[in-house]
């Protein structure tokens, strides 16, 4: 498996976790212990760093005091073994700027931004608020593209712009779903962006088509798999890739299909992970017969 270093690749490649946030029983606080539990499962299953306070991470749930904590949290437990990829994203381009300036003196070795929701942003806008952070923090970004989100879908052609205006953006998590967007981004920017996929379905496709790794939530689950599957693809070894993702495939269509966040928590406490299932409200934990449907997943997998 190649090194888990940026310098060892120049840049980011591989496997990266997009971390859950474990919560206390009744939802009030981070469960550090069994955060800093699912960071050392990963770690020893071979993955090249962590994606902390991103979608599978219920970001969008914590307070700025808890995104601060779980990036500490994250960057003790790593001890400079992975690299910490802080989403410091925000509603506001100065709360942005100082959840970036505070990842930076966390330890994180590059920050993954998401864009504003609700109200989508133009090109203009999100070159202006990529150029602030990145005016602030010395560090590689990654543009977080959720399109369904936040109404802004980072094309080959957008990134292309954003990029020849904020050189420091080089990655993209594409997590649109689509699969010829990935292979564009990965083929016609000159080797300037390194695009990770951000869904779990498509992990083999979109190494196969170019992509430099993959950030997902369901690596932290079974991140020896992943590191297998990454080590295939870095070899050409495409049929030991496509098979590990196929036998793995029913468990990415159920949490792709379910509540991803529980699906994840409920999935590493079945493997061995103790970290609660609890998801703040409005979201809501699995059904009953969904729980059952992925203890028989997860069954068959073992």
């Amino acid at each position: 498996m190649p090194e888990s270093t940026v310098a060892r690749f120049g840049g980011l490649r591989g496997v990266f976790p997009a971390l859950v946030t474990p919560f206390s029983e009744d939802a009030r606080e981070i469960d550090e212990k069994a955060l800093r539990t699912v960071v050392d499962h990963a770690v020893s299953g071979g993955v090249n760093g962590f994606v902390v306070c991103g979608g599978s991470g219920e970001f969008n749930s914590l307070t700025i005091e808890e995104r601060r904590r779980a990036v500490e949290i994250v960057t003790e437990q790593s001890a400079g073994k992975v690299t910490v990829v802080a989403q410091t994203g925000a509603m506001t381009t100065t709360e942005a700027i100082e959840h970036s300036e505070h990842a930076a003196a966390a330890g994180a070795g590059a920050l993954m931004v998401g864009l504003p929701y609700y109200e989508p942003l133009n090109i203009d806008q999100v070159i202006e608020y990529f150029s602030a952070i990145a005016a602030v923090v010395d560090l590689p970004l990654m543009a977080y593209n959720y399109p369904y989100a936040t109404g802004f879908n980072f094309t080959p052609e957008l990134t292309a712009e954003l990029v020849s205006a904020v050189p420091s953006v080089e990655y993209v998590k594409d997590s649109a779903g689509d699969l010829g967007q990935v292979h564009g981004i990965a083929t016609s920017l000159d080797g300037k962006v390194g695009v990770f996929s951000g869904s779990d379905s498509h992990t083999a496709p979109a190494l196969l088509m170019g992509a430099v790794g993959v950030v997902n939530g369901a690596s932290q689950v079974f991140p020896r798999e992943f590191a297998t599957m990454y080590a295939a693809a870095a070899d050409g070894n495409h049929s030991a890739l496509i098979d590990e993702w196929s036998r793995l495939l029913p468990f990415f269509t159920f949490a792709e299909g379910n509540h991803y966040a529980s699906a994840i928590k409920h999935a590493l406490r079945i493997v061995g992970v103790p970290v609660g299932s609890t998801v703040r409200r409005p979201a809501q934990d699995l059904s009953a017969s969904s729980l059952a449907e992925l203890e028989g997943i997860l069954a068959k997998l073992a």
